[in-house]
């Protein structure tokens, strides 16, 4: 869990902005802020899968060949490679960028050495930032939570496909958005304005995610039709469409760490304190309680730069 301290949702009004591809926002840009990096189809759900089902941490790489390497430095059984290249698993790697495939059986305890097309990529080119975080749908209660005890600015980056526009991650943002829009300062009544304010790209995410999910099936549909929706259903990997545009199914927030290029997931506001989790841990040791799962369970039957990490 990650370290930092976050603050409180009062105080000065913060911007949200959004990016709808990577070439919008300049690296440096981005210091200071809070960098979300979202490549809703598939990484970033698949990432929030593995590290919600116990894996010790994902790593990030470019190339295919990078992480092949890295794996031998590993002893045996305690790293897995998982990525995709034109959305199919790489040959040789254990699993592809599926979040079904990334079961608690398969990741607890182990670190995943994880490449994709254009997820890792957009990590690497965001890692300026102070902070740098996945999101997607799958975690979009547990981000709002994060971000709303945030001091920061926040810059919402869209992963896009090859450079180009995804609807699907622009979808994915404007959740965001518009969960944090009705963020009020806690000490504040219902009819104070939102703490958050957002840039043209936040609102036109805002639009698009407030035309698109008027119904659970529309929100399907839009996320279908979009560029990674399309390839996936092209490849007979239209399942990952739908597991993937389930909302709110993980209490998990990577968090990017520049200097061990690792994600691991980021301690949230109302987590208990690491002693109470700990005690919890020794009842069930003694036959007390069951604490063996995590709290957002086995996701494997419900639900895809600094350096290359090492």
């Amino acid at each position: 869990m990650s370290s930092h301290s976050t603050g409180s949702t009062s105080g000065p009004s913060r911007a949200v902005k959004v990016s709808l591809v990577p070439s919008m926002v300049k690296a440096d840009a981005l210091a200071g802020m809070v960098a979300v990096v979202v490549d809703q189809l598939r990484a970033s759900t698949t990432i929030c899968a593995a590290l919600a089902n116990g894996a010790k941490e994902v790593k990030p790489f470019l190339e295919p060949m990078q992480a092949m390497h890295a794996k031998a430095r590993y002893r045996e059984g305690t790293a897995i490679l998982g990525g995709e290249r034109m959305g199919r698993r790489i040959e040789g790697f254990d699993c592809g960028n599926s979040p079904a495939e990334f079961s608690r059986d398969k990741v607890s305890g182990k670190v995943v050495l994880f490449t994709t097309t254009n997820g890792t990529r957009v990590l690497y080119h965001a890692a300026r930032a102070e902070r740098v975080v996945v999101g997607c749908l799958a975690n979009l209660d547990a981000m709002v939570e994060f971000l709303q005890h945030e001091t920061r600015d926040v810059h919402i980056v869209c992963a896009g496909v090859r450079g180009e526009l995804a609807n699907e991650d622009v979808l994915a943002a404007g959740a965001i958005v518009s969960r944090l829009m009705m963020v009020v300062p806690e000490d504040q009544g219902a009819e104070t304005r939102s703490v958050w304010r957002p840039d043209d790209g936040a609102m036109l995410a805002l639009a698009f995610w407030r035309r698109a999910s008027a119904t659970p099936e529309d929100l399907l549909e839009a996320m279908r039709m979009s560029i990674g929706g399309r390839n996936l259903v092209s490849i007979r990997m239209g399942a990952d469409v739908a597991l993937c545009t389930r909302v709110s199914t993980l209490r998990v927030v990577p968090e990017f760490d520049r200097n061990s290029t690792s994600l691991r997931g980021a301690r949230l506001p109302k987590d208990p304190p690491i002693e109470m989790i700990r005690l919890e841990e020794l009842a069930g040791e003694d036959g007390a309680g069951d604490v063996s799962g995590d709290v957002s369970g086995d996701v494997s039957g419900v639900g895809g730069e600094a350096k290359p990490g090492a």
